[in-house]
């Protein structure tokens, strides 16, 4: 629970059928008295309504989570284990 935020972690989403995917990594800020939103933001271009979705999570501790999404979802958590 100190790094309630998950600084570090890799967040990759993939479309399998179009083979579009996009990875982040959490930041904490980018610079002097900064701070980053802890949501991240993903757009995979034109996907069909109901696509499914695979978001792997690579945690700083080196653990990862997957898990499924359908395309167009709002909002997605995955707690880390």
């Amino acid at each position: 629970p100190g790094n309630l935020p998950a600084v570090g972690s890799r967040i990759t989403v993939r479309q399998e059928e179009s083979r579009q995917s996009q990875t982040c990594e959490v930041t904490a800020g980018s610079g002097y008295l900064s701070q980053s939103e802890a949501a991240r933001w993903f757009g995979l271009g034109p996907v069909a309504a109901g696509a499914r979705l695979q978001i792997t999570v690579r945690w700083p501790d080196g653990a990862s989570s997957t898990k499924e999404a359908i395309a167009g979802a709002r909002r997605v958590q995955i707690p880390q284990p």
